[in-house]
């Protein structure tokens, strides 16, 4: 199961029960990592990771 988001022109991963991860997919296909945001994150640790913090 996979719950994702477009808001303001960036992925948002709400949900993500895959096994190898749809970040990793996003990233396969091309879409850079500051055009995705791990929502299930907590917003202070978002700045932690590769990805966008929002």
């Amino acid at each position: 199961m996979v719950y994702l988001k477009i808001e303001q022109g960036k992925i948002w991963i709400e949900e993500d029960l895959t096994k190898q991860g749809i970040a990793n997919e996003l990233l396969d296909a091309g879409v850079p990592p500051e055009d995705i945001v791990l929502g299930f994150q907590h917003p202070s640790k978002r700045s932690l990771t590769e990805f966008a913090a929002a």
